[in-house]
């Protein structure tokens, strides 16, 4: 609701003072989602990494939905390291990332230090063979699902 009110700060802060509040509160990725999005419109990148790792230490399992938000935050800030350990925290948990997710990585990759890059992207590229995006019927089928 905040969000689409373009009250950021308001939507921050009521997330923050309802888990105070509410201290048996049961939040879901989508709460964490919520407040990802509301960093990244905020331009508060770190804040939108440090939700996410919050939810983690909850217990509370990402959704591919959470994967392209984080990369936003990653894109904004420049933030390579961050973006691998997030790829790593995602494959960890079985999660296929959306195709432009992947863009997102590779865009990123190929922007960093070109001496860097070329381990970067064999780093990427051994990490989509793991989730098995390199079989093309993989491709068809979660490009299908996707929509």
């Amino acid at each position: 609701l905040c969000f689409k009110s373009q009250q950021i700060d308001l939507g921050i802060k009521l997330f923050h003072n309802a888990k105070v509040l509410f201290p048996n509160i049961l939040l879901d990725i989508e709460n964490f989602n919520s407040l990802i999005s509301l960093y990244n419109k905020s331009e508060q990148y770190d804040n939108a990494i440090a939700a996410f790792k919050q939810a983690l230490d909850l217990g509370i399992e990402p959704v591919s939905t959470t994967f392209d938000l984080l990369m936003v935050a990653c894109r904004n800030s420049q933030n390579l390291e961050s973006v691998k350990e997030i790829f790593g925290i995602i494959i960890k948990h079985k999660i296929v990332p959306k195709a432009t997710a992947l863009t997102k990585i590779l865009e990123m990759t190929l922007e960093s230090d070109p001496i860097r890059m070329t381990k970067e992207v064999r780093w990427i590229l051994n990490k989509i063979d793991q989730i098995g995006l390199n079989n093309p019927k993989s491709l068809v089928t979660i490009a299908t699902k996707q929509g």
